[in-house]
């Protein structure tokens, strides 16, 4: 592969990222009011893990949950506050970057 191929194929990629990450936090604003119940659970469990914090690998609530998602979440619930914003950026941040 030669270098301008390289490059034109990086360009691409990142090209596509910022059109992805464009789309995916366009209008995370209009969902303030919206929380869907799943996501009240996940965030549910990811306050329990601020208030006391622990290393558990499975949820017993809402029919049973891995917990690596709850402790994505902490950081964000922690410093943005527990709101739907802090779950709906972490979320999209997830994506971006998979």
């Amino acid at each position: 592969m030669t270098t301008p191929t390289r490059f034109n194929t990086l360009f691409a990629v990142v090209i596509v990222l910022l059109i992805g990450a464009a789309l995916r936090f366009a209008q995370l604003d209009i969902m303030q009011t919206m929380l869907h119940y799943d996501e009240a659970f996940y965030a549910r469990d990811a306050l329990s893990l601020i208030a006391d914090p622990r290393l558990t690998p499975f949820f017993a609530g809402n029919f049973g949950r891995e917990s690596l998602w709850m402790y994505w979440l902490t950081p964000a619930l922690s410093t943005l506050g527990a709101t739907p914003f802090a779950l709906r950026v972490t979320a999209a941040l997830t994506g971006v970057l998979t």
